[in-house]
């Protein structure tokens, strides 16, 4: 799977959120699917989804966390 695949996984999974909702793109993904991509592939999923989202009207980029980890907010 590549990364631009993964971060499509995740967008199809915003529409499950309430809004006001804060995540990170991990908890869009199941666990084990999430824990089975290799670290390279994930960090190419997060480039491609806060790309998006910079654009997407949707969601607020929040900035990062004390774990590098990109935060969002979903928005009405």
């Amino acid at each position: 799977m590549t990364g631009r695949e993964l971060a499509s996984l995740a967008q199809e999974a915003l529409g499950a959120l309430e809004p006001g909702t804060e995540f990170e793109l991990s908890d869009l993904l199941p666990p084990e699917l999430w824990s089975g991509i290799p670290v390279g592939v994930r960090r190419s999923a997060g480039t491609a989804f806060l790309t998006t989202m910079k654009r997407s009207e949707a969601v607020s980029c929040l900035g990062r966390d004390g774990e590098n980890h990109q935060r969002y907010r979903k928005l009405g």
